[in-house]
């Protein structure tokens, strides 16, 4: 009886137990991480790009005993065919990610709402629990006075444990479930520094020993 009791007692708070961050909040850690991510490939994109850049510089040279300079004009050509494709590629790259956000925003408002209603509901659960447990008490007060079988107080007793227990495991449901939607949201994501050891080619993640 006192096991029942405590759950009943534990049930209204479960749901405190991880809290559902404020939306704009998720979302705002869903936005920095990708704008983070598209910053990061634009940057290695234009730094390679910039490289072959080194191939427009121009041989010098003498001729007829004069200094002289040479562009191979085939060489500006390309250049600037290249530059035409660098653009788009950068163009294609932000309509990618503006794409990648807005699809990871959509389904991080829907799973928002779905909790939202789960909240609602584990409320409206609490109070009926409460209901229940007052029927209970009437009949383990009919047991305790000898007025109810023992067969049939059990029977009521595992429908109520069974009833506390399905409550109990859908409000641990709903905190996997606010942690997952965190995740999705990169939410609390840690942002430990990547360090080189020597020359060493890996890279080791975390800080540095």
């Amino acid at each position: 009886m006192r096991y029942i009791f405590l759950l009943l007692f534990l049930l209204p708070g479960i749901i405190q137990a991880q809290q559902l961050p404020p939306l704009d909040s998720l979302e705002a850690s869903l936005k920095l991480y990708y704008n983070k991510s598209w910053t990061a490939e634009r940057a290695e994109f234009t730094d390679i790009q910039r490289g072959k850049s080194w191939n427009l510089v121009p041989s010098v040279g003498l001729v007829f005993g004069l200094p002289s300079v040479n562009l191979n004009t085939g060489q500006i050509a390309n250049y600037m065919e290249r530059k035409a494709v660098n653009k788009a590629k950068l163009k294609s790259m932000d309509l990618k990610y503006g794409v990648l956000l807005n699809e990871e925003l959509q389904k991080l408002r829907i799973e928002y709402r779905k909790l939202e209603k789960h909240k609602e509901k584990a409320g409206a659960d609490a109070q009926l629990m409460k209901i229940k447990q007052e029927i209970f008490s009437i009949y383990q007060e009919a047991y305790d006075k000898k007025e109810m079988k023992p067969l049939e107080f059990l029977q009521k007793k595992l429908e109520h444990e069974t009833t506390v227990q399905e409550a109990l495991l859908r409000e641990k449901d709903y905190q996997i479930a606010v942690l997952e939607l965190m995740r999705l949201a990169r939410y609390g994501m840690p942002e430990e520094p990547i360090w080189y050891e020597g020359n060493q080619d890996c890279i080791m993640l975390g800080a540095k020993r």
